[in-house]
């Protein structure tokens, strides 16, 4: 019996979990299953989807139902006046189509800013899994190549996050708007 305290060695991953080598493929798979953002970032572009339906949609009608007349020092409905009115919105000047186009326009956004949370996401995890993987080569490196793991160490560290290799951020913002037509 192995108390959650100490390592169990040779036991399987908890479920989920990768299990033996961690490549750079299956890190980036694993955070775009399970990270929030992504998730958020998906129900944002369907409630966009049905803001484009309901703006192409005609107004509801109404209904309204009004009683006059009624108690008083006569008692009772029988010299009551009943008006029931039903309305329609026209609306005019195009103005559903103009409401169409800017919830369109407004579902494109949205899904562009879904592919920059995405975009963002594996330029992070790429860039930390870089990190840890030059860290642990500058380890292993370090006892017979001293020059080879500060080489690999400065790499990580220094000329990748500027490599231009991952664009995001800022960058990707800017890019987004210069696809979108207005």
């Amino acid at each position: 019996h192995s108390s959650p305290d100490r390592g169990t060695a040779g036991a399987p991953p908890p479920a989920g979990e990768p299990a033996g080598v961690l490549t750079l493929q299956h890190a980036l798979t694993a955070v775009l299953a399970r990270n929030p953002e992504l998730g958020a970032s998906a129900w944002e572009v369907e409630a966009a989807r049905g803001r484009r339906r309901q703006a192409g949609l005609l107004p509801n009608p109404e209904v309204s139902l009004e009683v006059e007349n009624v108690g008083g020092y006569l008692r009772g409905f029988s010299v009551a006046e009943t008006t029931v009115s039903l309305g329609q919105l026209l609306e005019l000047g195009g103005k559903r189509s103009a409401r169409v186009e800017l919830a369109s326009r407004a579902l494109g956004l949205a899904g562009w800013e879904k592919e920059e949370r995405r975009i963002e996401l594996l330029a992070r995890t790429t860039r930390a899994f870089l990190a840890v993987l030059g860290a642990a080569l500058a380890v292993g490196y370090r006892r017979r190549r001293p020059e080879a793991a500060l080489a690999l160490l400065v790499f990580t560290a220094f000329v990748l996050p500027v490599s231009g290799l991952f664009q995001a951020g800022p960058q990707l913002a800017a890019h987004r708007y210069t696809y979108l037509s207005c």
